[in-house]
Order: structure tokens, then C-alpha cells, then sequence
């Protein structure tokens, strides 16, 4: 049978540009037997003929083994950058309507929320234009029903959900008002040319999807998301994709944990007036140290060994540590970092420098230190949900898998309570 599944895994790679081990081999396993079963197949041969004959049965299998974690405003940081940005961008200069493009839009949670958070800003249906785009057929059906359960809904601000959705039933279903902002359709991202033919975005979300392609097909992707995104536009990406492949194509903006990107050569002087840059192992220190830290203060290891570590409280340490590497300085985060893990057990300290560590690209570094603000707080949300995502980049499905299992059962016994 391995044989015949190396043959079905090969053909998924080639025909969708997804590498079987990152979506992990016993998954498609998996979906194999589970497909054979339905179609009464006796061998993996038979079914492989039938799933390259029929188009249905394609669709049924890439339902099957592309289903991602998803949910309403995930990560915050990127909508609030988004709300900056289009605020500064499009409604101060009156250049709307705003296009925004999200691929893959899996079940609907994130080009709904850049609707709702579109919305909050007092835009109407002819301000802006959201294509939503996904390769999963049956996921896309659900998306436009917009019905979501409880663990759709982890944010810790929850205010949106009065306003833009009704509860029926233990389910939550979103007013047309914000369903019929979205046109939904089935494309993969490699034919993103003849699936937008003749438009062009202001804003592309574009998050965990590079992590599931080669070093090759990641540069076609951006190729492709580089040509179709205005010379002002803004791409966001997720948090374990601002790698080398991309720096390529663009250059990081906004603050850290936006993982926004404009095209390089592009970045317009109006990004200079937003909350500092992202940082990345590309981007130089900023020659202006004024603005790292209140007070302007230099928060050098040699500052910091003239005081006591006692005399900050362990927030105000994140929080600093956060203000200089948004300011593009990592190094200088770096530094406040070893220095301030010497000696600390507070959980957001280490989920924070782990963020620095990611944007570095030291994947192996930050996993170690989003595992240690896990074992101070077992239940720190941002580290589980940042541990899992680096996980399934660098291939380690099944354990990216359970941690994910986990923060599901967690939000759906938190709101059974």
C-alpha cells in the first residue's frame, strides 16, 4: 500500500504544490482509507484512478486533507494594523473603494472578520471589495452559510459578537449585512492569475499557507501574490512564513506580530508615520534610537546591568522588550532578552522573546522558548497557538495537531460553562 500511497502523495504535491510531509503523511493516509471506504474501493490503486478521474471525488479527498485551524480575529495584532492602515491609506486620502484578497479563506473566519473590522470603521458595501478564494470545494459551501460554533470565537475581545452575529441554537450565525460583503470562490493559489484576471488588491491576507510549499513554489506564490498586489498595498502573511523566500519579494512594516509586508523597493514614506516596523533577520537597526523606548531611553545590556531586575515588573519587561524590536532593532532585543531570562518565570516574557526569536527566523530557538512559557502557564493561549503553528511548519503535523485538538476542547468546555 505504500507504494500505491507515495504514488497519490506525489500526485498531490504536483497537482496543488503541497508537500505531503508538511500536511503529514499519516493524515493522507488517512483520508486514503477513509475515501476507498466511501467509494467501496478495494485497493489504492482503483481509487487513485477514480480520485484523477472524477472531479468530485477530487474535491472530496482535498476536503479531506486541507481542512486548517482557523477562527474570528486570530492573532488581533494583523486586523488592528488593517484598520490602520485602510483608515490611513484609503479613508484620509478618499481612495476607496479598498480591494482586499484573501487566500486561502479555509471556512470563512478571516475575510469575515476583515469585513467586521472594515465595518467597525464605518465603511459600507461600496467602500471595499473582499474576494475570499480556498481549493477546499466543501469548505467554501460552509463558509457561505456562516454558521460557526463556539470555538470559531477565541479572541479575548468578543464585543463583535452582539453586534454581527445571532445566537441560535449554540450556534452563531452572521447578519447578511456582513455575509454578503464577501464573494467566496474555488481557486488554488498557483492559478491565482486566471482566477483574478483584470483586478488587482490593496490588501492580500495570505497566512499559513507558504509554510505547506517548497522553497520553489513559495517564490511562484509571491511571484504571483507580488504581481497582484498594488505598488501601496499590504500583504500579511503568518507568523512562521517571514523567511528568506519572502524577503525576496517585500519588506516587513507595522508592528510586531502584524506580519505585514509591502513590496520592497515600494514602501511608501506614509508607512514612516505608522506604529513602527515588524522585525525580520533582514531589516537594519533603526538610526533613529529615540523612539525604541519612552523617555528615550537606550535599553543597552550595559544600561540594564547598572539596574536591578527588581525593579520592573515582569509586563513592563515584555512590554519593552516588544517596543525595541518593533522599532527593528533585534539585537538590541536579543539583548534585553538574554539578560532578562536569566532571571525570570513569567510566562509573557518568554512567549515575547520567542516572537523575536521567530522573527529572526530561528524557528528551533523560539519553539524552545514558547515551550517554556507553557511550562509557567500551561494555559498561555498565544504560546500554544504560536508552538503549534511553528510545529506544523517545520513538518511535526501530529504534535502541531494535538496542541490544536487541545485549544478547541479547552474554548468548547470554556463556553459550555
Amino acid at each position: 500500500m505504500q507504494v500505491s500511497l507515495n504514488l497519490i502523495e506525489n500526485w498531490l504535491a504536483e497537482k496543488t504544490g503541497i508537500l505531503p510531509e508538511r500536511v503529514g503523511h499519516e493524515l493522507i493516509r488517512q483520508a486514503v482509507v477513509a475515501r476507498m471506504a466511501e467509494n467501496e474501493c478495494e485497493d489504492v490503486e482503483t481509487y487513485f484512478s477514480l480520485l484523477t478521474s472524477l472531479d468530485q471525488e477530487y474535491d472530496a479527498f482535498i476536503a479531506e486533507v486541507t481542512v486548517s485551524e482557523t477562527w474570528f480575529f486570530r492573532d488581533e495584532v494583523p486586523y488592528q494594523f488593517l484598520a490602520e492602515v485602510v483608515q490611513q491609506q484609503w479613508v484620509q486620502t478618499k481612495s476607496l473603494p479598498c480591494h482586499v484578497l484573501s487566500i486561502p479563506s479555509s471556512s470563512g473566519e478571516e475575510p469575515y472578520s476583515i469585513a467586521i473590522a472594515l465595518s467597525e470603521l464605518g465603511l459600507d458595501k461600496k467602500d471595499y471589495v473582499i474576494d475570499a478564494v480556498d481549493i477546499n470545494r466543501e469548505i467554501i459551501e460552509k463558509a457561505r452559510k456562516g454558521i460557526y460554533r463556539p470555538h470559531s470565537f477565541r479572541g479575548k475581545d468578543q464585543k463583535f459578537l452582539d453586534r454581527y452575529f445571532k445566537k441560535t441554537e449554540g450556534e452563531y450565525h452572521l447578519i447578511d449585512a456582513v455575509k454578503n460583503r464577501v464573494n467566496f470562490s474555488v481557486g488554488n493559489v498557483l492559478q491565482l492569475d486566471d482566477l483574478c484576471i483584470g483586478r488587482f488588491y490593496d490588501i492580500i491576507f495570505c497566512r499559513n499557507l507558504l509554510i505547506y510549499y517548497d522553497h520553489k513554489t513559495q517564490l511562484q506564490v509571491l511571484k504571483k501574490i507580488h504581481h497582484r498586489l498594488r505598488p501601496n498595498g499590504i500583504l500579511f502573511t503568518g507568523h512562521a512564513e517571514a523567511n528568506s523566500s519572502l524577503n525576496q519579494y517585500f519588506t516587513g512594516v507595522g508592528p510586531i506580530g502584524a506580519f505585514a509586508f509591502a513590496k520592497r523597493n515600494n514602501v511608501a514614506e506614509k508607512f514612516d508615520a505608522m506604529p513602527s516596523r515588524i522585525s525580520n533577520s533582514n531589516n537594519k537597526k533603526v538610526k533613529n534610537k529615540k523612539n525604541r523606548l519612552e523617555n528615550n531611553v537606550s535599553l543597552s545590556l550595559s544600561d540594564y546591568q547598572k539596574r536591578r531586575y527588581n525593579e520592573f515588573r515582569a509586563p513592563e519587561m515584555a512590554s519593552k522588550i516588544e517596543e525595541v524590536a518593533n522599532s527593528g532593532d533585534l539585537g538590541e532585543a536579543n539583548r534585553l532578552c538574554q539578560l532578562v531570562l536569566s532571571d525570570s518565570t513569567d510566562p509573557e516574557v518568554y512567549y515575547v522573546c520567542g516572537l523575536v526569536k521567530e522573527a529572526e527566523g530561528a524557528s528551533h530557538r523560539a519553539e524552545a522558548l514558547f515551550r517554556m512559557a507553557l511550562k509557567w502557564n500551561p494555559e498561555h493561549y498565544n504560546a500554544l497557538t504560536h508552538l503549534a503553528a511553528n510545529l506544523q511548519s517545520r513538518g511535526f503535523s501530529a504534535e502541531a495537531k494535538k496542541i490544536k485538538q487541545s485549544v478547541i476542547r479547552k474554548f468548547e468546555n470554556n463556553s459550555d460553562e
